[in-house]
């Protein structure tokens, strides 16, 4: 679902790119003459109207895209491997600051982090992928930067790592963790631990 929205946001910012006419300038280029380095401009030349700035490789394949207003980070930004354009990054700016779906990959193109930013903070469930099993590995969910809600993570196995409650950045309810398939528990209070079970 993320990953749709990212795709959508991508699509509507290359759209409002491509109406404004931006002025394409190759900034700097390899030995062979091709580009290295290319800046897109909306009006005049200058680091204000610069909305987009691509990093090319030797064979001409874009290996970084930025977006910019303001002078700041905003829209899609873009990282990919420069052998193969596999996707390394996937992140979102708004007036530069992290904002929406962001995602990391293996070097396979499968994702390891699943992330989502809200001005700048952390803020919903932030996933964590195992690389060889392709299966969840954690989930911590975030309020404003802070933990907030279920925090759960996983053995590569499958089995239980620990699922702890958070509320406001404070642990808060019952908080076990599993250690070669024992269970311990703890009874949190609004950060203050109140019993142990074994």
């Amino acid at each position: 679902m993320k990953k749709a929205i990212l795709i959508i946001l991508s699509i509507s910012f290359a759209f409002a790119l491509n109406a404004q006419k931006l002025t394409k300038v190759v900034v700097k280029k390899f030995e062979n003459g091709k580009p290295e380095l290319v800046n897109y401009y909306a009006g005049a030349k200058t680091a204000e109207n610069l909305r987009k700035q691509e990093t090319l490789n030797f064979d001409g394949k874009v290996v970084l895209e930025k977006n910019f207003m303001n002078t700041v980070l905003h829209g899609p930004y873009k990282e990919f491997k420069e052998f193969d354009g596999a996707p390394v990054k996937e992140m979102n700016y708004k007036e530069g600051k992290l904002d929406g779906p962001q995602f990391i990959y293996f070097s396979d193109g499968r994702v390891k982090f699943a992330l989502n930013y809200v001005n700048g903070a952390m803020d919903g469930a932030q996933k964590e992928y195992f690389f060889k099993e392709d299966t969840i590995k954690a989930e911590h969910n975030y309020s404003g930067g802070i933990f907030h809600g279920m925090q759960r993570k996983w053995n590569p196995d499958g089995t239980k790592a620990y699922h702890f409650n958070f509320v406001a950045g404070k642990p808060d309810g019952i908080q076990r963790a599993w250690t070669n398939g024992r269970m311990t528990e703890e009874k949190w209070t609004q950060g203050q631990l109140e019993d142990v079970v074994e």
